[in-house]
């Protein structure tokens, strides 16, 4: 993965989705134009070894599924991470009051370092009409819920909408096009995707749209080890 850092450091990490590890990306900064809008979401980033294993999912799903070329839109491993709290369009100024609410908002209520696991496959809106393929998440200490609520509260005052749906971690696998019927296909829940993976930091990431997809970058990283 890319180096992490303490909180509210502004970097260029890009993370796209053609194939190697994280840690060979190259650091590059997007210029943004005055008045350009940058589309972010805070995330929590899983390790390399936790990726290989996703990725290895990954590799089964597309091969037990058996979809037409061109149908499903695969996410490249080094995208894979956890969404915490999509955000949108936003003005670039507006990321860095981001940060320094993230990290006041953390001081204030501190969220320790804890440990994920990967636990079986589903899809979005519903097996039956899947448009998104994602890897399950188990989230046994609720650090993940806790981290989301924080956003929440947080973030309000900024003039972001709460979500109205429950939080429902997961990493993104496909996007299919059009919907497929996968209620015999997916992998069950008690069957590990990816093995125990410790989350030790949020991360601001600014998604640039592409025709091959999107590309991530990192914009900050709010350490959990401390509220400073």
């Amino acid at each position: 993965m890319p180096r992490r850092s303490g909180r509210g450091g502004s970097f260029g990490e890009s993370r796209g989705r053609g194939g190697g590890e994280p840690a060979a990306l190259a650091a590059t900064a997007r210029a943004v134009r005055p008045g350009d809008k940058v589309r972010l979401f805070l995330a929590a980033e899983l390790s390399s070894a936790a990726m290989r294993d996703v990725a290895r999912c990954a590799a089964e799903l597309r091969s037990r599924l058996g979809l037409p070329r061109g149908q499903g839109r695969w996410v490249a491993p080094v995208s894979y991470h956890i969404t915490v709290k999509f955000l949108g369009w936003t003005m670039p100024e507006v990321a860095e009051a981001i940060s320094d609410v993230m990290t006041a908002a953390l001081a204030a209520q501190p969220v320790k370092p804890f440990d994920i696991e990967g636990s079986g496959a589903g899809a979005f809106p519903s097996a039956e009409r899947a448009r998104v393929l994602w890897a399950g998440v188990a989230d046994p200490r609720a650090g993940l819920t806790q981290l989301a609520a924080l956003c929440e509260e947080a973030l309000t005052g900024l003039g972001f909408a709460s979500d109205t749906q429950p939080f429902h971690p997961h990493v993104t696998l496909a996007r299919l096009k059009p919907a497929v019927d996968l209620r015999e296909r997916l992998i069950d829940d008690s069957e590990q995707v990816f093995r125990r993976c410790r989350i030790s930091a949020l991360t601001l990431f600014e998604s640039t749209l592409k025709s091959s997809g999107s590309e991530y970058t990192v914009r900050a990283r709010f350490g959990l080890e401390t509220g400073a």
